[in-house]
């Protein structure tokens, strides 16, 4: 009996230590299917990245058509501005005819005299064809009329029939 006691004492100490190796066991794969579990609730690194690089190109994507918005606007601004640039430099232009139009004009009521330059084209070509002409019938140089000066076509400037005042100073030290 004392064997038989001995033997289920050896049975019964062989059974408590595999009960704790099955526990031991048991809790390791607990932790086992903890781990898995938990990995296999989360992406991989590589989809994680790839998940990243997607949200990335959204927002690139979204920035370059804002962009391209903001570019078409500002160069529609720009050819807006451009077609305002030439309509001024048009507006400047007839004003600056009108202006010489009318310093022409101011220039022959003061003098009374058509400044040289004011004869027509036509005129003078007739004029150089008369001398022309001349010049081939005779043998000798033709001489031109001598050209008016500023005494001939205005006269003694004092005596002007409205003389030009003039706000500058006569010294001619402006300051």
């Amino acid at each position: 009996m004392r064997r038989k006691l001995a033997d289920l004492h050896a049975k019964l100490d062989d059974c408590g230590r595999r009960l704790h190796d099955f526990s031991v066991r048991s809790v390791q794969l607990e932790q086992e299917i903890q781990r898995e579990s938990q990995v296999a609730g989360k992406p991989s690194g590589a989809e994680e990245s790839l998940d990243a690089v997607k949200v990335e190109l959204r927002i690139q994507d979204r920035q370059g058509a804002d962009l391209e918005e903001q570019l078409s606007e500002a160069d529609k601004a720009l050819e807006k501005a451009e077609s305002l640039l030439q309509s001024k430099q048009n507006e400047l232009e007839d004003l600056n005819k009108d202006l010489r139009q009318c310093n022409l004009q101011q220039f022959i009521q003061q003098t009374g005299v058509l400044p040289a330059h004011a004869h027509s084209r036509t005129e003078l070509q007739d004029q150089l064809e008369q001398l022309e002409l001349a010049a081939g019938r005779s043998a000798t140089p033709v001489e031109f009329p001598p050209r008016p000066t500023a005494k001939q076509f205005l006269g003694h400037p004092r005596n002007l029939q409205n003389p030009l005042v003039s706000s500058l100073n006569p010294e001619g030290v402006y300051v």
